[in-house]
């Protein structure tokens, strides 16, 4: 009963659009057309579309092996991560700043990472610390998944391709 209520619940705080667009499996983002920057505008400007979010998700090398590397703009519901470690509002605080990251309970248990340490990542220029600023639960994964914005992603990687929509 209570995986089932703790899940039940995940979904409804993860699952904030009404929609979601991703690409097939096997599609490259940088092949895909489909979420070009005009894709987007017609998308946000549907009669009826409240907001978009929007997301790109890869597979970087770290030091222990690759983990997944979620990047996020939350949409118009919010950004459907429940803190469970740290400060709800710091870390969303943290989080948008670019600096921060938030990180998956099975991440922070596999790797005894915890609030206020640094995660080391590799990108295209090098090596970035960056802080951890919340723990959030996760059922979607259980090697882990590492959550940064969006805007900060786009600057440190140059890479503004997306592989997914969510749409309200």
């Amino acid at each position: 009963e209570s995986l089932r209520g703790s899940v039940s619940h995940w979904l409804d705080t993860t699952l904030q659009s009404d929609f979601y667009l991703r690409l097939a499996p096997g599609v490259a983002p940088q092949a895909a057309t489909a979420f070009s920057p005009e894709a987007i505008a017609s998308l946000r400007e549907m009669p009826g579309v409240e907001g978009l979010s929007l997301s790109r998700t890869l597979r970087i090398a770290t030091e222990t092996g690759a983990l997944e590397l979620r990047a996020i703009e939350p949409g118009p519901k919010g950004w459907g991560l429940e803190i469970v470690e740290g400060d709800p509002d710091a870390a969303l605080a943290a989080f948008r700043s670019a600096q921060a990251v938030v990180i998956s309970e099975p991440l922070a248990r596999r790797r005894g990472i915890g609030v206020g340490e640094e995660l080391v990542l590799a990108a295209p220029d090098g090596p970035l610390a960056f802080a951890v600023a919340g723990v959030f639960r996760d059922y979607s994964s259980d090697r882990g998944v590492i959550v940064m914005w969006l805007d900060g992603f786009r600057r440190h990687w140059q890479d503004r391709r997306l592989t997914g929509v969510g749409i309200t």
